[in-house]
């Protein structure tokens, strides 16, 4: 007899649930992915800031100030991206929201990008990675690695 509530069967399902929560016993192909491509958008990030960063620093930009804290917001925004993939490869329940919101706001940026600023090598990557990873975390598996029906 199963102690975990949510491995119990119930009256839809007969069989215990394939999941545990934040322990990292179910993660499916999909989710691992996920983790990955949210990585590299992270890492992604991270050069970015680097680079702004550094051309801050010894170009001329307009405001110095504003450029630096712009670097600096991209960098903890890197950060937190890697902090979120770490915490899809665990499986913990905490970075599906985000990282789905996240990739809704991307989507138009990436459209805007690629087709309405005609910067195609910066815009399409961003477009087809936030594509990629809406249906990766809406995928079967990973909603039911999680535990949920949505």
């Amino acid at each position: 007899m199963p102690t975990d509530p949510a491995d119990r069967p119930n009256e839809t399902n007969q069989t215990p649930r394939p999941y545990t929560y934040a322990a990292g016993t179910h993660r499916s192909t999909q989710l691992m992915l996920a983790a990955v491509l949210v990585l590299a958008e992270g890492l992604v990030a991270l050069g970015y800031a680097v680079a702004w960063g550094y051309l801050s620093l010894a170009g001329k930009p307009t405001d110095e100030t504003a450029s630096l804290m712009g670097a600096v917001f991209v960098a903890l925004g890197g950060l937190l991206l890697v902090r979120m993939s770490v915490a899809l490869w665990k499986v913990e329940v905490w970075p599906r929201v985000p990282t789905i919101v996240l990739q809704l706001i991307l989507v138009p940026v990436g459209w805007s990008l690629a087709f309405t600023l005609g910067n195609v090598a910066v815009g399409l990557p961003v477009l087809v990675v936030a594509i990629a990873l809406l249906v990766l975390l809406f995928s079967r598996p990973v909603r039911e690695g999680y535990g949920r029906d949505v």
